[in-house]
């Protein structure tokens, strides 16, 4: 495996960590277990357990899939989030709350990790036909890979 695959792989785990600390800030919050009180237009448990899956699916998609285009969408996503909390923030008491900024602080390094995962290319693995055939060399389908034990015996 290539260091730049180790790296997306090492990325994309951090990023899915990530995702599922916020689905359980999420969860607790519909759990009713925060200083956050429900108000009229908003009932917890429908806006806590939605969120809290929508990280979930993230945390998944993050750990089974590498598509740049899916890791952008991510992105966006995150800067819609930030940007509904501030578009709502007029119409909430108190405007900011410690569990919302905690919210914020998490999405900032999910969001950075999601931008580099989108903008840099993926890596295919190469196997040794591949090797050969880019440097031409030539490829012995019969002679034992570099990873096979042999024996002295014939």
């Amino acid at each position: 495996m290539s260091a730049a695959s180790s790296n997306r792989r090492a990325m994309r785990r951090t990023a899915a960590g990530i995702c599922v600390v916020i689905a359980a800030i999420y969860l607790a919050i519909a759990a009713g277990v925060t200083s956050i009180e429900p108000s009229d237009d908003m009932d917890l448990v429908v806006f806590g357990v939605g969120s809290a899956s929508i990280f979930l699916l993230g945390a998944v998609l993050l750990l089974t899939q590498d598509r740049r285009p899916l890791w952008a969408a991510g992105a966006v996503l995150q800067l819609l989030i930030g940007g509904m909390y501030l578009a709502v923030s007029g119409d909430r008491i108190p405007a900011f709350e410690v569990w919302g900024l905690g919210l914020r602080v998490l999405q900032v390094p999910l969001l950075v990790l999601l931008v580099l995962l989108a903008i840099r290319p993926v890596q295919p693995v190469e196997d040794a036909a591949d090797r050969a055939a880019s440097t031409g060399a030539a490829v012995d389908p019969d002679a034992p890979s570099a990873g096979t034990p042999t024996s002295g015996v014939t």
